[in-house]
């Protein structure tokens, strides 16, 4: 039997531990709670996408497209497997080129990211990949859209912007 001293300390111990599991969570934003999610993607749907819809952009919840002559771009926000983030991704693909060898041509109104014949992810600065946490320690879900839709902005439309042209697309593939 145990006494009530060691039950004590082995519920102080369990709790430290949770406390403990707890900080570090909020601190490094390595939850996986649907919540969180939910909020970063209402804060998306409330503050990204209605920007993306002021320059063309069609589409709602993760996946946006635009059609501009014969260029057309997307953009799909992916979920991390593990839970707690996503990345952007950026897709170009021009309306005259089938989405796989033998097919159709694209679908207008339904093309998504990962059809697209070129692609890479949004990332800010000189970073090639960039995973945003759906919630971080001291920082707000709407803050982190904020930078999202900022790094956009500042990298991802420059580079859409580009190759608006089939003669740019083109060129850069000479």
């Amino acid at each position: 039997m145990i006494s009530p001293k060691a039950l004590e300390r082995k519920r102080m111990k369990t709790s430290r531990k949770a406390a403990f599991a707890l900080a570090l969570v909020m601190m490094t934003g390595m939850s996986h709670s649907t919540d969180e999610k939910r909020v970063f993607m209402n804060c998306l749907r409330e503050e990204f996408a209605p920007r993306l819809r002021d320059i063309g952009f069609k589409g709602s919840g993760q996946n946006f497209r635009r059609v501009t002559g014969d260029t057309i771009n997307c953009i799909n926000i992916q979920g991390n497997k593990y839970g707690g983030s996503c990345a952007v991704n950026l897709g170009l693909h021009l309306t005259f080129l089938p989405v796989n060898p033998g097919d159709e041509l694209p679908n207008l109104k339904e093309v998504r990211e990962v059809e697209c014949e070129f692609r890479r992810r949004l990332a800010p600065g000189d970073k090639e990949d960039y995973w945003w946490k759906y919630k971080r320690f001291l920082s707000s879900p709407a803050k982190t859209v904020r930078h999202l839709a900022e790094t956009y902005f500042r990298y991802g439309e420059p580079l859409f912007r580009r190759y608006a042209d089939v003669r740019a697309v083109a060129a850069a593939v000479r």
